[in-house]
C-alpha cells in the first residue's frame, strides 16, 4: 500500500518504501512468532530513519491538509 499510493505517485521516496516494508516485516514477524527480541544494534540503526520517516509523513499530510482549506 505505502509503494502503490505513497511511492508510486512520487509522495515519498522509495527509500522510505523500502523501509517502510522492512519496518512492517518485523512487525509481522514479531506477531506471528512467540518469542522475538530484536537487538539493541538493529534498533538503534533503525531509529534515525524512523523519525526521518515520520517527519516526511506529517509534512505530506500538512500540507495535503493545508490544500483542502
Amino acid at each position: 500500500m505505502v509503494g502503490q499510493e505513497l511511492v508510486l505517485k512520487g509522495i515519498i521516496d522509495a527509500e522510505y518504501g523500502r523501509f517502510y516494508s522492512q519496518l512492517f516485516s518485523k512487525r509481522e514477524t514479531g506477531d506471528n512468532e512467540d518469542f522475538i527480541n530484536h537487538d539493541l544494534n538493529t534498533v538503534e540503526s533503525l531509529f534515525p530513519v524512523a523519525r526521518s520517516f515520520v517527519a516526511i509523513i506529517e509534512d505530506r499530510v500538512n500540507r495535503w491538509l493545508t490544500n483542502q482549506v
